[in-house]
């Protein structure tokens, strides 16, 4: 299956200092990929450059054809003062779309609030302030998702609850996504790949593949997959980051 979006040899320099070396990595239609690693690992480094908010100082991003992505960030940065639909629409408005609204409709279904599109933001939860975030991403009709740790201020329940969406959404829509997170069990629920970077420059120490591929609910957390998963992500990390993790 041809790649949605490939990284090869990509290495990111600040100055004179390196942040990501030699990292290279692929998102398949409807695969999700997380990326895991200590803290000034790169992992968003690595997102914003292939969004093309930021460029590699060496190697190479390629996108397929007909790449569109979505960018959902750790903070919904929802405007206050307008509702649910019209926080959704902005960006096609920007985009120039005529007749958006039923796009909004859609996005706002798939994540469940189809029913709060009139709510302004101080009248939602956290969770639900970021799933308007994801509604807003999936609006534009993306088949690429980079994801920037985008449930770390959640509690566990929200964060998993959110986790099988996405899955879910990924698996029907043929939807690549690219996934920051500082979880490992929520990168084992979450993903087919968990690829865990080093400590800064982040390198790629190890990638552990999840035997367990389509829709996942709250008895996956339960099996023996997913705790092997766990634990070999977790020595990685440990491992990763000089076992300080």
């Amino acid at each position: 299956m041809t790649a949605l979006v490939s990284v090869e040899n990509m290495t990111v320099r600040f100055g004179d200092v390196e942040a990501v070396r030699n990292v290279s990595l692929s998102v398949a239609p409807g695969e999700v990929v997380t990326l895991v690693g200590p803290s000034g690992c790169g992992k968003s480094s690595i997102l914003r450059c292939v969004a093309g908010l930021e460029h590699a100082s060496d190697g190479a991003v390629t996108l397929k054809d007909d790449a569109r992505i979505g960018f959902v960030f750790q903070d919904a940065a929802l405007l206050p003062w307008t509702n649910v639909a019209s926080n959704v629409v902005l960006p096609l408005k920007l985009a120039g779309q005529k007749k958006p609204m039923p796009k909004v409709f859609s996005a706002l279904e798939r994540v469940g609030l189809a029913e709060r599109y009139t709510a302004f933001p101080s009248e939602l939860s956290g969770g639900m302030r970021m799933r308007v975030s994801i509604a807003r991403a999936l609006a534009s009709s993306p088949n690429i998702m980079l994801m920037d740790e985008p449930f770390a201020a959640l509690d566990e329940l929200r964060r998993f609850d959110l986790a099988r969406m996405v899955r879910e959404i990924a698996a029907d829509d043929g939807l690549g996504v690219l996934f920051v997170t500082h979880s490992v069990f929520e990168g084992c629920f979450l993903s087919d790949r968990v690829i865990v970077l080093s400590s800064g420059p982040g390198q790629i120490a190890a990638e552990i593949a999840i035997a367990a591929p389509g829709k996942r609910d709250d008895s996956f957390r339960e099996s023996e997959v997913f705790s092997t998963a766990a634990a070999q992500v977790s020595a990685a990390l440990r491992a990763a980051a000089g076992g300080l993790a």
